[in-house]
């Protein structure tokens, strides 16, 4: 297996302080995107049956769908799994930057298409993930020092609202309005808790170049 390609062509060096300068906003920052939930509803109906399961060697209610793959299928595998645990079994060396190929979902989700077109040439593995009751990702990171590679863009879409969903970064609580999209730095410890179900959230790793910053900076929404 070849080592994962950096389509970004960054040292480490411009690539942390692309993440930084981002970072220094705040832990979430709003963008000028916003989906609608009923639109939402409307554009994943075709892919009913092809929800699968998130992290599947672990007990929790999750599902996934993918926006981006390897193959730009919709199997699921390795993109909604455990990448960390899938490379240990299988002896990969998949990352966030090796799953760039748009699935029909990508093509599908009009209600964000401002978005997903804009970040479309830096997006990396990306997908929708539902939760039911209980679903929930317990404290961790998922990148620090020089293994981050991508921006996290979080769009909380169906179900979200502050009853239904929590977002928590360390032990304070971020309030995110339901439908906006937000660069989220979860290289901080952070933990996520759905108590409805059908919860739903749009998760997009962007990799880290210069034309991403830039288009994620000004995209930034200004109250």
């Amino acid at each position: 297996m070849s080592s994962p390609t950096d389509k970004s062509n960054l040292s480490d060096a411009q690539r942390m302080l692309f993440l930084q300068e981002m970072a220094n906003l705040g832990p979430s920052v709003a963008l000028n995107f916003y989906a609608y939930e009923d639109k939402f509803l409307k554009d994943v109906e075709p892919f009913a049956k092809d929800w699968k399961p998130y992290n599947p060697r672990k007990k929790n209610a999750r599902e996934g769908l993918s926006v981006t793959s390897l193959d730009g299928g919709l199997g699921g595998v390795p993109d909604l799994d455990s990448l960390k645990e899938f490379n240990q079994i299988s002896g990969t060396n998949y990352d966030e930057t090796n799953f760039t190929k748009p699935t029909s979902v990508f093509h599908g989700l009009s209600c964000v298409r401002p978005l997903l077109d804009l970040l479309a040439p830096d997006l990396g593995r990306s997908h929708l993930i539902r939760f039911g009751v209980g679903g929930h990702f317990p404290p961790h990171r998922d990148a620090f020092g020089f293994k981050a590679n991508c921006f996290r863009v979080l769009v909380p879409i169906q179900n979200c609202h502050s009853q239904q969903f929590v977002f928590l970064m360390g032990d304070e609580r971020l309030h995110l309005i339901p439908g906006r999209a937000y660069v989220i730095d979860t290289r901080r410890d952070h933990s996520v808790f759905s108590f409805t179900d059908q919860c739903t959230i749009l998760v997009l790793n962007v990799i880290v170049s210069e034309r991403s910053f830039n288009n994620l900076m000004y995209s930034v929404w200004i109250r």
